[in-house]
């Protein structure tokens, strides 16, 4: 994702939430700096949780410009292409 997210950056919001509950602000900053991460990232909210109904870690959400959900995942990594491919769809009309 840091090598696509420049390309979309402009085109499609991101937000990385932690759901861990007891992570703190300064720890996600902390580790975002370390990683390399550009995009922002957040500390747990039950009311996103439900409000989404993310029920496990590393779950993906893409929300289209209508609003409604196009994309959910939970575990895994998506490559480099098929993000693409989704951030792509995302920043469509």
């Amino acid at each position: 994702m840091n090598n696509i997210y420049p390309q979309y950056s402009s085109k499609v919001g991101f937000l990385v939430i932690g759901t861990d509950p007891t992570s703190e602000a300064d720890k996600i900053a902390s580790y975002s700096d370390r990683e390399g991460f550009a995009w922002p990232m957040v500390v747990h909210n039950a009311n996103i949780l439900k409000e989404f109904r993310i029920l496990e870690r590393s779950t993906k959400i893409g929300i289209g410009r209508d609003g409604l959900i196009k994309f959910r995942k939970g575990f895994g990594l998506n490559s480099e292409e098929t993000w693409g491919i989704l951030l792509e769809t995302l920043s469509g009309p």
